[in-house]
């Protein structure tokens, strides 16, 4: 009969827990994109779970607008497509250009445990 002074079964030691994946961010922002109706789209893709946050300006010869930000979670290895729109200023300011804009984008995950990894991309636009 087993009793509070009997021998337990030998428990084996814990596994040792899989080793955390850095997160990294892949960002990819297509160029040529009509930014004055649809917005700018630009796809990320991370490698641990989190949050994405991006944001962007608009160049047109001396003039540079700001872009609605945009977030989204994200889970691991899957991509994500936030799209980036310019307000009424900056949809006018596109429309009169002569030539085409270039849009700055930069997109921030921040992991689960807190960590941020920035990704920074320009691109030509219409």
């Amino acid at each position: 009969a087993a009793g509070p002074d009997a021998p337990s079964a030998p428990v084996a030691p814990a596994a040792p827990a899989a080793p955390a994946r850095r997160p990294a961010l892949s960002v990819r922002v297509p160029g040529g994109q009509r930014v004055a109706r649809r917005g700018l789209a630009v796809a990320a893709t991370a490698t641990v779970p989190g949050t994405l946050r991006a944001s962007g300006r608009l160049r047109v010869g001396g003039r540079a607008i700001r872009l609605t930000p945009a977030s989204a979670s994200a889970t691991a290895d899957r991509a994500v497509t936030l799209r980036l729109r310019p307000g009424p200023r900056g949809r006018a300011l596109l429309r009169r250009a002569a030539r085409p804009a270039r849009a700055e984008v930069t997109v921030v995950l921040v992991a689960a445990d807190g960590t941020r990894v920035s990704a920074r991309r320009t691109v030509r636009v219409r």
